[in-house]
């Protein structure tokens, strides 16, 4: 489960570990989820949508899985409910701390979902302070990240280009009147925790396998307006709410 970030207090950073994605087939309506491509030689200009949202995972490489755990947090960021040590317990892993946002790409005009280590959004945070002003807000603007260096080598350097209000046909796409129309992810569905009893059947059916390799990352394209996301326990079609959005 995600949880909303805290421009005044990010939570701490976890390990660097580079993101990868299997892909699956499509059902009818669906469309794929798009992210940012960090690459170890990239350059993105992005205008942030809405909320930030931080969440836990675990990296399984016997059954070559990606689990996230369940944190419940309130606003001040402070920890409700978690199930992290019960999973560190069954893995035998430790956790990596990351976030998701939904931005525009300005490259083709697309929104997406950029993710990464937490450490990328102090430069947000010290924005938002400074100005503030949520960057995913109506006060928000563009930002410039550089992604330098491969897989855990890889660093980040963000500078932000300055304010840029949304324009009437952007806001048409993120607060239209018919929520379908919407074209932005609800992170909270697309970072949901994990099932622990698939967990539970993950593990027993892995015993004895040996680690295995991160599989390559699979770049989505966006298709309709409908939201989906692609998990390995279940299947989801959600449509975004404006109430959702915090300007």
């Amino acid at each position: 489960m995600s949880f909303e970030i805290n421009w005044n207090k990010l939570p701490s950073s976890g390990q660097k570990k580079q993101f990868t994605k299997t892909k699956k087939p499509l059902k009818e309506g669906q469309r794929p989820l798009n992210f940012i491509q960090f690459t170890g030689d990239s350059v993105h200009i992005v205008r942030p949508i809405g909320k930030a949202h931080g969440y836990w995972r675990f990296y399984y490489a016997p059954a070559k899985k990606y689990i996230n755990a369940k944190v419940v947090m309130d606003k001040d960021g402070k920890e409700i409910e978690s199930n992290l040590e019960e999973l560190k317990e069954l893995l035998d892993l430790e956790p990596e701390l990351r976030f998701a946002m939904n931005v525009i790409d300005r490259a083709d005009n697309q929104i997406k979902i950029m993710q990464g280590p937490i450490s990328i959004l102090d430069d947000f945070a010290e924005i938002a302070q400074e100005k503030q002003c949520k960057p995913g807000g109506k006060g928000g603007g563009d930002w410039k990240i550089t992604s330098t260096g491969e897989k855990v080598t890889r660093r980040y350097k963000c500078r932000y280009l300055g304010p840029q209000p949304f324009s009437e046909e952007e806001l048409m796409r993120i607060q239209n009147p018919d929520p379908k129309k919407n074209e932005w992810y609800i992170l909270e569905d697309v970072y949901r925790p994990s099932d622990i009893e698939w967990v539970k059947r993950l593990v027993a059916n892995n015993k004895g396998n040996s680690t295995g390799t991160q599989p390559a990352q699979t770049k989505t394209i966006n298709t309709t307006p409908v939201v989906t996301q692609e998990i390995d326990s279940a299947d989801s079609v959600v449509v975004a709410n404006e109430e959702d959005l915090e300007f």
